[in-house]
C-alpha cells in the first residue's frame, strides 16, 4: 500500500525544449488527505446551513467556500511546481476574500496582514519556479535541490504555516466566519505548508531541517505561552492552532514524515469539531467572544459543553483519545531517537502549556457561575447539532484504527522511558490545578506585553506595513504630478498626435497612448539607473 502510486500528466504546450506539463501525483498520503480535507469541507458545508442563515449574501460564501476547496485539493495533488503554484495563489488569495467577508475596518486591517505574509511564500515560489526552469523541468521530484532552492522552499512553507517570525497573520484572520475558522485551521491553508514540507522532506539537507526545528519549536512555545493570557475564545483556539502547526514541523524537521502525517490527520478532526463547538457558543450568545463571559455554559448547555471539553481533552493528548495516539507516539520516538534533549524539553514545556490553556477553558465552563451572556442563550440549530456529534464520532475511533490499521511505527521502549513520559504528564496535571488562577498570572505590563505581542513580531509587521503605505502613497503623487506633468502636457504641446491622426479620439489618446508612453520612458530611467 505505502509503495503504490500513480501518476497523471497532460502536456499544455511546449516552448524552446521545456514542456509545459500539468501533473496529479496520487498516492496512499494524497488520497488520504484529500478525502480527509473532503469529509471535513462537507460537514462546514452543512454546518454552514445553519450558522449563516441569516447571512444576506450566503450564496457568495458558499462560492468562496467551493474555490477554496478546490485550491486545496490542486495543491494536494500537485508534485509540480507550477501546478503547487496554482492551487496556493488560490488559497491566498481566497482567503484574503473571506477575512475580509465581514467588512469593517478590523476585517480590513487583518486581511492586509493576510495577504502580504502570503504574498512573500508566494514569491518565494517564484523564485523557486525561475531557479528550476534552468534545468530543464518544474517537476521538483526528478532532482535534489540546492542550498538556494530549499532556501526559498522553506520561506514559502513556514509562511503559509505561519512560523516565526511570520506568526502574526494566524490570529488576525480571526476576523473570517467560524466555519470558515474551521475549515482553515484544520485542513487546509495553513497546513498546506505542513503538506509540502512532508512531501519534499527528504529533499531537504540537515541543516535546513536544524532551522526548521529551531523556528518551529519556537513557534510552539510562543503560542502556548501567549494562550494562556488570552481572554478571547476564538483567538485561544488559533493559537492552538499556531501550537500545533509548530509541534508537527518540529516532528517533520527530525525526519519523521509518518508521525507528522499522523498527527496532522488527528489534528485536522478535532480542531474542526473544536470550531465547531466554539461558533456554536458564539452563535448562542449574540457574538460574545469573551472567555469570562463563558462561565457555567455547562448548566445552560452541557452536550455543546461536553463535546468543546472533549476536544479540548484532544489536544491536551489525554489518555486513550485520538489526539493521545499521535502525540505520545511522537514523544515516546523522540525521546529514544534524538540526541538533543534541549528539543525535547522545549516540546514537553510547550505541551504543558497547551494542557494549562485547555483545562483553563474547562474550569471556566465548568463553574457555578453564570457569565452576562449567558444569559442571552440561544440553542444550535439540528444542523450544528448533527455535525458536532458525526465528528466527535469520526474523532474518538480515528486514532485507534490508524494505529491499528496504518501505522508501521511499532518499537519497542523501556519501562524506565515510558515512566518518564508518564511522570512529565502528571506533572503538568498537578501545576495545572494547583497554580491556575493564582497571582502568579499578574505580570508587570512589558513582559504581558511582550508575550501578547507575539514577542513583538506584530510590531514589527505594523512598522513594515506603515512604511509600504507610506511609500505607496509617495509614489502615487510621483507618479500623478512628476510624469503627468513631464509625459503628459509637454508631450502633447510637442508632438501633435491628434492632427497627425485625426479618427483618433480625445479619450483613447489620454487614456491609453499616454499610459503607454509613460511605461517605456519608467523602463528607459529603469534600464539608465542599473547600467
Amino acid at each position: 500500500m505505502y509503495n503504490m502510486m500513480m501518476v497523471l500528466e497532460w502536456m499544455i504546450f511546449m516552448s524552446s525544449s521545456m514542456k509545459f506539463n500539468y501533473m496529479i501525483y496520487l498516492d496512499y498520503m494524497s488520497m488520504l488527505y484529500m478525502s480527509v480535507v473532503l469529509i471535513i469541507s462537507f460537514f462546514i458545508m452543512i454546518y454552514s446551513m445553519d450558522y449563516m442563515s441569516g447571512d444576506i449574501y450566503i450564496n457568495r460564501f458558499k462560492f468562496l467556500l467551493v474555490f477554496f476547496i478546490i485550491s486545496m485539493c490542486l495543491m494536494i495533488m500537485s508534485p509540480n511546481i507550477l501546478s503547487i503554484l496554482l492551487g496556493w495563489d488560490g488559497l491566498g488569495l481566497i482567503s484574503y476574500c473571506l477575512v475580509i467577508y465581514y467588512q469593517n475596518k478590523n476585517a480590513y486591517n487583518s486581511g492586509m496582514l493576510t495577504i502580504l505574509c502570503n504574498r512573500l511564500g508566494d514569491v518565494g515560489l517564484l523564485l523557486l519556479i525561475s531557479m528550476s526552469s534552468c534545468l530543464g523541468s518544474w517537476n521538483l521530484m526528478l532532482y535534489s535541490l540546492s542550498g538556494l532552492m530549499m532556501f526559498y522552499m522553506l520561506i514559502s512553507m513556514i509562511t503559509k504555516s505561519a512560523q516565526m517570525p511570520f506568526s502574526a497573520w494566524l490570529p488576525a484572520a480571526m476576523t473570517a466566519p467560524t466555519p470558515i475558522s474551521s475549515l482553515v485551521h484544520s485542513s487546509t491553508l495553513v497546513t498546506a505548508g505542513v503538506y509540502l514540507l512532508i512531501r519534499y522532506n527528504k529533499f531537504m539537507s540537515l541543516s535546513v531541517k536544524s532551522y526548521i526545528i529551531i523556528i518551529s519549536s519556537g513557534t510552539m512555545f510562543m503560542a502556548g505561552l501567549m494562550a494562556n493570557y488570552e481572554f478571547n475564545l476564538k483567538k485561544i483556539i488559533a493559537l492552538s492552532t499556531l501550537s500545533q502547526l509548530g509541534f508537527m514541523m518540529s516532528i517533520l524537521g527530525m525526519g519523521m514524515v509518518e508521525l507528522g502525517f499522523f498527527h496532522l490527520l488527528i489534528h485536522a478532526f478535532f480542531k474542526s469539531l473544536m470550531f465547531m463547538c466554539v461558533g456554536g457558543f458564539i452563535h448562542s450568545t449574540l457574538n460574545n467572544q469573551d472567555l469570562r463571559k463563558f462561565m457555567g455554559m455547562m448548566c445552560l448547555s452541557p452536550l455543546k459543553s461536553v463535546v468543546f471539553m472533549f476536544s479540548l481533552l484532544n489536544l491536551s493528548g489525554f489518555p486513550f483519545i485520538s489526539g493521545f495516539y499521535s502525540k505520545d507516539l511522537i514523544l515516546e520516538y523522540m525521546n529514544i531517537s534524538v540526541n538533543n534533549k534541549m528539543v525535547i524539553y522545549i516540546l514537553v514545556i510547550s505541551s504543558i502549556l497547551t494542557l494549562n490553556y485547555s483545562v483553563r477553558i474547562i474550569k471556566l465552563i465548568l463553574n457555578n457561575y453564570l457569565g452576562s451572556f449567558t444569559y442571552q442563550f440561544m440553542g444550535d440549530g439540528v444542523y450544528m447539532i448533527f455535525c458536532k456529534m458525526i465528528m466527535m464520532l469520526i474523532v474518538i475511533i480515528l486514532g485507534y484504527l490508524y494505529v491499528s490499521l496504518l501505522n508501521y511505527y511499532t518499537f519497542m521502549i523501556t519501562e524506565y522511558d515510558k515512566l518518564i513520559l508518564m511522570s512529565l504528564y502528571l506533572c503538568s496535571w498537578s501545576i495545572t490545578f494547583s497554580y491556575r488562577y493564582s497571582r502568579s498570572m499578574k505580570m508587570k505590563f512589558y513582559y504581558l506585553n511582550f508575550i501578547m505581542s507575539m514577542f513583538y513580531s506584530i510590531y514589527m509587521y505594523k512598522i513594515i506595513y506603515l512604511n509600504f503605505l507610506k511609500f505607496m502613497l509617495n509614489y502615487e503623487k510621483f507618479n500623478e504630478k512628476w510624469l503627468d506633468k513631464i509625459l503628459g502636457s509637454n508631450m502633447k504641446k510637442m508632438f501633435y498626435v491628434q492632427k497627425m491622426y485625426p479618427l483618433m479620439s480625445k479619450w483613447f489618446f489620454k487614456v491609453h497612448m499616454m499610459k503607454l508612453m509613460k511605461f517605456y520612458t519608467m523602463l528607459l530611467i529603469f534600464y539608465l539607473l542599473i547600467n
